[in-house]
């Protein structure tokens, strides 16, 4: 053995747990060797029984335990104790765990067949190992310390000096030991289990400027060896076992919904990753602040890999924790290790800067927007009250004002003065913005029970609002259509329509038709408003058992702002044909002598009653 091999010092990061921090020291390789010696033994559990522990989920976390009961080490170097990626100075040595290896591969690479022995290192069996199925664990040290992406260029080319057949020796490790920041378990073993371990220090240290010399292409990750399941149709599809981010609930599906990946790398992180060489459909970005290129490989627009050992976001991740992850990490520098996801301080910040963003409060809204969903599908019955008479104000809606022309040119007002209902919907207009962006949401998009929230429901979905109206006749509110919740069952009056009376004239049903007056509003309509609002969202209703005194202030508001005066809608759509009648009413009607007092009369008779349907209380000009 070398003894400029032995006294060689490396650094190493070790820890009590697989949870807790790293304290780092330099170490020779004499010393790193005892620590494989003797290794940590568990007496309470047999080898067999260890391994029947990883059929069960519940079995499976024990199994950790165990395992992580001896510490951990890994041959590098972070800043404060961390082990995340961000935060690695370097690697000092490469782990390889060979997992998959047959008990005669395992032989002929211990044996110093396999050209891996052209390099000193030490070698210890893991906890899993038997002779049948063996588990080495392989530190090769380096002469200097290296970055995560020579430290994954050296990984991957070192796996094909395990074999003969570089294609047969890739499978050999574990996909684990491409990772940077992979940590190694100290040795530990059960009772009666065989344990085996070794230091080949009669070869060189590893000189990574000569080895990676040797493979110029290694800084492409798409030329770097590659094990079959990473390049299998599931990891190029980008099909994972990841959730959908867009179907989140909260503001993570709001933002994965507002932004693809590459529009959200253009928009936030262009500074952080360069297009890369893309083939196909194969989309690749290049880690701008690291060594390789062409190591981010974007699947389906939503999920970014980065096998960038030097990027802290390295692995797979949705969008909106690829920005997290880079605009806020930092912040998570002093977290407690035992601190959950939802409370790291990098996604409370994300959270609220998120929420800011103006898309991501579009699709908060658009999740919410059941009456835009529903709203096409209604058919215009009688039921269903026409959106042009109560709410529209667009330019191509009914001019019902332009209708009325019952009078003689002669006798009509020179302007007719506005519907009050015109003047509230007007100033109801607001920037063209959703309604639902100013619902107040809980964490995961809820409605919040308020009474703010369940007026602005009741005065803006298209489902409820048009179909609330405040009679200026009768004073009080009249149901002018059926709410329509496609899922739930609305257990309302029907609204029967004069125009559908068969003894009228075709043109006079046509009018009564049209104008839709509506019944009284129950208090059988109220409870069937809070049943369609406490629907559940899968139902395409609100989720919320709004207090009912917030609920009929809601039906008020909305009923208000459609005021309507059943008489003067009806006039308004009555379209004159041309043959004066209203002079000669009185002639007509009571048998009125045919002189210019009573034409006159009536004029100014019926402009009166008109004038008062627009203006209550407007002095009758008859009686001066």
């Amino acid at each position: 053995m070398r003894d400029d091999v032995i006294n060689h010092q490396i650094w190493l990061a070790i820890g009590k747990t697989n949870r807790g921090k790293s304290k780092a020291s330099r170490t020779s390789l004499r010393a790193l060797n005892r620590m494989f010696e003797e290794p940590s033994r568990d007496n309470s559990i047999t080898y067999a029984e260890y391994m029947k522990l990883g059929e069960s989920k519940e079995g499976k976390a024990v199994q950790g335990e165990k395992k992580a009961a001896a510490g951990f080490l890994v041959a590098g170097k972070f800043k404060n104790g961390s082990r995340k990626i961000g935060d690695m100075v370097g690697r000092s040595g490469i782990q390889i765990d060979i997992d998959y290896a047959t008990p005669e591969q395992a032989e002929f690479i211990l044996s110093g067949l396999a050209e891996i022995n052209e390099w000193a290192y030490l070698w210890h069996t893991t906890r899993a190992h038997c002779d049948e199925k063996p588990r080495i664990r392989i530190i090769v040290p380096l002469t200097r310390m290296v970055d995560g992406d020579e430290a994954n260029a050296i990984t991957r080319y070192l796996a094909l000096t395990l074999a003969d057949d570089p294609r047969e020796a890739i499978e050999i490790p574990d996909l684990v030991s491409f990772r940077p920041n992979q940590i190694m378990y100290l040795p530990s073993v059960s009772r009666m289990q065989e344990y085996r371990h070794g230091f080949h220090g009669d070869s060189p240290i590893l000189n990574p400027d000569e080895f990676l010399a040797a493979h110029p292409d290694w800084q492409d990750y798409t030329k770097l060896p590659r094990q079959d399941d990473e390049n299998s149709a599931e990891n190029t599809t980008g099909k994972t076992s990841m959730e959908d981010p867009t179907e989140k609930p909260g503001v993570i599906g709001a933002f994965c919904r507002a932004y693809g990946a590459e529009e959200a790398i253009a928009e936030f992180l262009d500074d952080i990753y360069v297009p890369g060489q893309s083939s196909g459909t194969d989309i690749r970005y290049t880690y701008a602040l690291g060594s390789a290129y062409n190591g981010v490989v974007i699947y389906d627009d939503t999920f970014v890999q980065s096998f960038h050992g030097t990027d802290p976001a390295d692995g797979q991740h949705n969008i909106f924790d690829l920005v997290r992850i880079h605009k806020f990490g930092h912040l998570d520098e002093d977290a407690n290790g035992n601190t959950g996801p939802g409370n790291m301080p990098s996604f409370k910040a994300m959270t609220e800067w998120a929420l800011k963003d103006e898309l991501v409060k579009k699709e908060r809204a658009n999740a919410l927007a059941f009456d835009d969903e529903e709203f096409d599908d209604l058919e215009d019955d009688d039921g269903v009250a026409d959106e042009a008479d109560l709410l529209s104000t667009d330019d191509d809606g009914e001019d019902n004002n332009s209708d009325f022309d019952d009078l003689p040119d002669e006798g009509e007002p020179e302007s007719k003065p506005k519907k009050k209902a015109k003047d509230k919907k007007a100033e109801a207009e607001d920037d063209g913005s959703p309604w639902q962006e100013r619902l107040v949401l809980n964490k995961i998009d809820q409605v919040e029970k308020s009474k703010f929230n369940c007026i602005l429901i009741i005065t803006n979905d298209r489902r409820i609002a048009p179909n609330i109206a405040y009679n200026e006749l009768s004073g009080g509110p009249d149901a002018m259509g059926l709410l329509r919740f496609s899922k739930v069952d609305v257990p309302q009056p029907p609204i029967i329509h004069y125009g559908d009376n068969t003894w009228a004239s075709p043109a006079f049903q046509k009018i009564m038709h049209k104008a839709k007056v509506g019944r009284k509003w129950t208090d059988i309509d109220t409870a069937a408003l809070a049943y369609c609002l406490s629907a559940p969202t899968r139902d395409k209703g609100y989720g919320k058992d709004f207090v009912n005194q917030d609920v009929k202030h809601g039906m008020m508001l909305a009923a208000q702002r459609n005021s309507y005066n059943p008489v003067l809608r009806r006039l308004e759509l009555t379209e004159w044909d041309g043959v004066a009648r209203v002079e000669t009413f009185f002639l007509d009607w009571l048998g009125c002598v045919d002189n210019a007092y009573h034409r006159e009369l009536a004029l100014l008779w019926f402009m009166a009653a008109i004038a008062r349907l627009y203006e209550p209380g407007l002095l009758n000009v008859t009686e001066n």
